[in-house]
């Protein structure tokens, strides 16, 4: 949780635990700096959704809306997503002895607890990766 934390103080954002009956793992509240996690989280989920929230949504200061059109939204959400999906691949990498050539994209998201529509993007952004 320490990478977590190091974000939270990085940022000055207070974490929240919110009941579990909120519909997003996380949702950042900007004018207070205050992030609340959905409860019953494990370690890794919570840390994919602080990562998502505070260095894809916060780090690309995003400024979302509740009356904005729904694909600005839609853009925004897919661009934290990149954003989260590079910081736990170059951990990922980063475990390696040396540099792979292949990286096996489906236990990589597996291993993080994120979701299979994400496939797609981490293959992409594991091509750029491999590509440095």
């Amino acid at each position: 949780m320490s990478e977590t934390s190091e974000l939270l103080k990085k940022y000055g954002i207070t974490m929240l635990i919110a009941p579990t009956t909120l519909d997003t793992n996380a949702w950042y509240v900007p004018g207070a700096k205050v992030i609340f996690v959905k409860g019953g989280l494990n370690d890794i989920e919570r840390r994919d959704a602080i990562i998502h929230e505070i260095v894809g949504h916060v780090g690309n200061e995003h400024r979302i809306s509740p009356i904005e059109a729904p694909t600005s939204r839609i853009h925004k959400e897919g661009e934290a997503d990149r954003t989260m999906l590079h910081v736990l691949a170059i951990d990922y990498i980063k475990e390696f002895t040396s540099m792979p050539s292949f990286v096996d994209v489906a236990n990589f998201l597996r291993i993080n607890h994120l979701r299979n529509d994400l496939y797609d993007m981490a293959c992409s952004e594991f091509d750029d990766l491999l590509k440095e």
